[in-house]
């Protein structure tokens, strides 16, 4: 499968910067992001924000789908798939 959810950080080494990833999560094969402004009633991504203005985003919502490892766990021997949701609220920002 090989395909997962990683973090990038930024070592330095003697002044010298060096990127490291670390894996962080299994099995994910995509991640969205979309975002509700303030007086808005959807979620939309970030090429939608009216105006593209940041400061006015009260939350973020996450949605990542995920694979198993086995390549035949589901009907017809098809790798299981789920999509997991959740929604953060940035609380500076709420009202």
């Amino acid at each position: 499968m090989g395909k997962s959810l990683y973090r990038l950080t930024l070592l330095n080494d003697a002044g010298t910067l060096t990127p490291t990833s670390q894996e962080m999560v299994q099995g994910v094969t995509d991640m969205t992001l979309r975002y509700l402004q303030a007086g808005q009633s959807q979620f939309v991504a970030a090429d939608a924000l009216e105006g593209s203005d940041w400061a006015k985003v009260t939350a973020v919502q996450v949605s990542l789908t995920l694979q198993n490892a086995s390549q035949r766990a589901g009907a017809g021997a098809q790798p299981l798939s789920r999509v997991y949701t959740t929604t953060i609220a940035l609380y500076n920002r709420l009202n």
